[in-house]
């Protein structure tokens, strides 16, 4: 008789619990495995409250506090970012050194310092040696492992997210094998100096692939390519999906017109100061034809930040999933539930043109072939355009970059007389960041977990 294997399954944000606990991937992963699921708790009680999520007799939940605290600032805000200088070239690296060095004076000396020490003698690898035996309260997760004997480790990134640079010093520590499963598409060109390298990598796509070969030196039968799992339901049909006419009216917005989509973010004013131009345009008759907005919040977002729209005609306020007000430790309470995901797919292949500053949202609005305006006049939130992940979509001219407010109105009034301007290079991008794309990465992302645990031994 087989025994089934256990997983540690670590989800250290709200974003990776939307991925994995309001989707198919739970269900088809406990479907073969048990699996004890570790949630980052807000106090070291561990207390958790799972009761919105999945339940199954294969699946258990588990708090999990970071003890890292003073460890942490001295590791991943001081050290590695000033001793590892093999990424100095990198416009992501570059922007944070900056803010970060104008913040903190001891940035600014240690800065100093290593001026006149080689680029190559610091490297992720190193510190996480130095972590795997430094880390707090090894004892803790030892005993985790003692009552539960995991097989895998899984993590959602290679130790960027909370908790997670725990998790894997402690179990390289301990000589189990680790894989990152759920990453985004910067985390390892964005914060490469921050990275832990798990055994095996499942990327979204190739682009990742090769970051981490070219980057992090991963070997090429450490990685996997299952697709995107956050856009898993972009390519299947789901339960509750509206047509355009019922969608639109639902939110009272006027489905003989197009609509904007604006996926907002409050940072300083300039969210503000979009909508009210907006507003403007529309009541001086300069938009090529009435318009639709519908403004996403970001998950950061609160709604008091757009309390001056609400009641204004023809503008639809959507939160960005369900606030939960549970035990998670995380930087926002929103939550994509399964509801939510449905409302999400609606509101992009419903709208027409889409708006964002720097986001994921372009990539889900190329999946649908809608036009995107980026912001490139909102500050260091505009410098992201440049970064390594973003930066194919601004050269190859998928997006249209605004560098002033002028020009937001002018695409806005171009892509509504022509919405094909820019299609072959939005196809190109869905080609280059999305792909494979069919609605299955979950189950292929699982797959590859069989695979990992055949090569380790583990017979499942």
């Amino acid at each position: 008789m087989t025994i089934m294997k256990t997983l540690f399954l670590v989800l250290p944000t709200r974003l990776h619990i939307s991925d994995v606990l309001h989707t198919e991937y739970i269900k088809e992963l406990a479907g073969k495995y048990r699996v004890v699921v570790f949630l980052p708790t807000k106090n070291s009680s561990l207390e958790i409250d799972a009761s919105s999520y999945y339940k199954h007799p294969n699946v258990i939940y588990q708090g999990i506090f970071d003890p890292s605290g003073k460890y942490w600032t001295l590791i991943d805000w001081l050290l590695r970012p000033e001793l590892i200088r093999r990424y100095e070239d990198n416009p992501a690296v570059r922007w944070r050194n900056a803010i970060a060095r104008k913040a903190d004076k001891r940035r600014r000396l240690l800065r100093v310092v290593m001026q006149f020490v080689s680029k190559n003698l610091f490297s992720t690898d190193f510190f996480s040696f130095i972590e795997r035996y430094t880390m707090p309260n090894f004892s803790w997760f030892k005993k985790q492992v003692e009552r539960h004997h995991p097989a895998l480790i899984m993590v959602a990134s290679p130790g960027v997210k909370p908790v997670e640079p725990y998790v894997i010093a402690c179990a390289h520590r301990l000589k189990l094998p680790t894989v990152a499963f759920d990453f985004s598409w910067d985390n390892l060109t964005t914060y490469p100096r921050h990275v832990r390298k798990t055994k095996y990598l499942i990327c979204w796509n190739e682009f990742q692939r090769e970051a981490a070969r070219e980057l992090h030196n991963y070997p090429d039968d450490r990685l996997f390519v299952s697709g995107t799992l956050r856009f898993d339901s972009y390519f299947r049909p789901l339960k509750g999906e509206e047509e355009r006419s019922t969608f639109l009216s639902s939110k009272g917005l006027d489905p003989n017109r197009k609509t904007l989509l604006f996926a907002s973010r409050a940072h300083l004013n300039f969210h503000r100061d979009i909508i009210r131009s907006f507003i403007h345009w529309q009541k001086e008759g300069v938009f090529a034809e009435p318009l639709n907005f519908f403004i996403r919040m970001h998950p950061l977002d609160k709604p008091e930040d757009y309390a001056e729209f609400m009641g204004v005609p023809n503008l639809y306020l959507g939160l960005a999933g369900t606030v939960k007000a549970n035990t998670v430790s995380s930087k926002n309470n929103v939550e994509t539930e399964e509801a939510d995901w449905v409302i999400k797919k609606d509101s992009i292949r419903h709208t027409d043109i889409c708006i964002n500053f720097a986001s994921t949202f372009s990539l889900e609005a190329f999946i649908f072939d809608k036009p995107v305006i980026n912001i490139g006049f909102a500050g260091i939130s505009s410098d992201i355009l440049m970064f390594p992940h973003y930066a194919p979509i601004v050269e190859t001219g998928a997006s249209r970059v605004a560098m002033r407010m002028e020009d937001v109105l002018l695409f806005i009034n171009d892509y509504l007389k022509d919405p094909a301007r820019d299609r072959a290079a939005r196809t190109a991008m869905v080609k280059k960041f999305v792909a494979p794309a069919d609605g299955y990465s979950y189950k292929r992302n699982i797959g590859f977990i069989g695979e990992i645990l055949k090569r380790e031994g583990k017979v499942v």
